[in-house]
């Protein structure tokens, strides 16, 4: 029998899938316009410090599990239940633009997302998400651009797991302007 502190977590998660889930059919995504841009943020989790400016609700660890090309370390993410383990929330961005996210993942049990949301005034406008469900270490791409209007913010979320705890590794978090 579920807890009733259960229920609630997960009725809880629920209504953030259907909130992020309308928020994906309003999105403005356009194609892809090319694999190359400025990388405007690089998170390769070499050092305890790459970990300080996120914040953790499920536990992490450094991992010398790595893909190819992904230096000394990666990151190792428990999930906690159908919560974000990990966000990171940039400054106002002042002029915009159209991004793009990559990274390197590899799942150890049921899979997991990293997702790359618009917020403005506290509420997330715009995603794109990639999918972390391969036991190998697998190169993912955003097939869609992300719209961020001038004075947005960026989150960038990490989720392992569902409706029970997963593991995820992820390396070589990136984030691009590509126009």
């Amino acid at each position: 029998m579920l807890s009733t502190k259960k229920v609630f977590r997960f009725a809880l998660a629920l209504i953030l899938i259907v909130v992020t889930s309308s928020s994906c059919a309003r999105q403005n995504i356009s194609p892809l316009p090319s694999k190359t841009g400025k990388t405007v943020f690089f998170n390769s989790f070499e050092a305890p410090g790459d970990t300080k400016s996120w914040y953790w609700a499920g536990s992490y660890r450094l991992t010398e599990d790595v893909p190819p090309g992904g230096g000394d370390s990666a990151i190792r993410i428990k999930g906690v239940e159908m919560l974000p383990a990990a966000s990171f929330i940039s400054k106002p961005l002042r002029g915009g633009g159209y991004f793009t996210l990559e990274c390197w993942g590899k799942n150890l049990d049921i899979g997991g997302t990293v997702q790359l949301a618009t917020i403005k005034n506290y509420e997330i406008t715009e995603t794109i998400q990639l999918g972390i469900f391969e036991e190998e270490w697998e190169h993912l791409e955003s097939s869609d651009t992300l719209f961020v209007p001038p004075n947005t913010s960026l989150m960038l979320t990490m989720q392992a797991g569902g409706p029970v705890d997963g593991t995820i590794f992820v390396d070589n978090l990136t984030i691009r302007k590509v126009r």
